[in-house]
C-alpha cells in the first residue's frame, strides 16, 4: 500500500511539471504536446482543476471549429525563442540575478 501512495505522489509531482515545461517546446508544438499530455489521464481529479484553468487561460478551449482563444497567446508567453538566442526568461534582471 505504502508503495502504491509513494508511486501515486510520484506521478503527481511528474503531471505537475509537465504543464510549465511546455513554455519552452516550440509555439506550434504546445497545443498538440498539451493534448497528448491530456489523453494519457495522468491528472488526478485534483490535478484536472489546474489542467481546466492552464487550458482556459493559456492554451484556449476546444470549440467545434478550432479552439476559444486563450487569454495569453501562447507566443506571449513561450520561452522557445528566447532559450534558443540565449535571451533572459525574465523582463526583470533582478529577478534574473537571484
Amino acid at each position: 500500500m505504502k508503495f502504491a501512495i509513494n508511486l501515486n505522489l510520484c506521478m503527481h509531482d511528474q503531471a505537475k511539471g509537465l504543464l510549465p515545461a511546455l513554455a519552452f517546446g516550440p509555439p506550434q508544438d504546445v497545443i498538440p504536446a498539451f493534448q497528448d499530455i491530456c489523453e494519457q489521464n495522468i491528472f488526478s481529479p485534483e490535478l484536472q482543476v489546474i489542467v481546466d484553468y492552464f487550458e482556459d487561460t493559456w492554451i484556449g478551449r476546444p470549440q467545434r471549429r478550432g479552439r476559444r482563444p486563450p487569454h495569453f497567446a501562447i507566443n506571449m508567453w513561450n520561452c522557445f525563442d528566447a532559450v534558443q538566442h540565449g535571451l533572459p526568461k525574465t523582463n526583470n534582471s533582478v529577478e534574473g540575478w537571484h
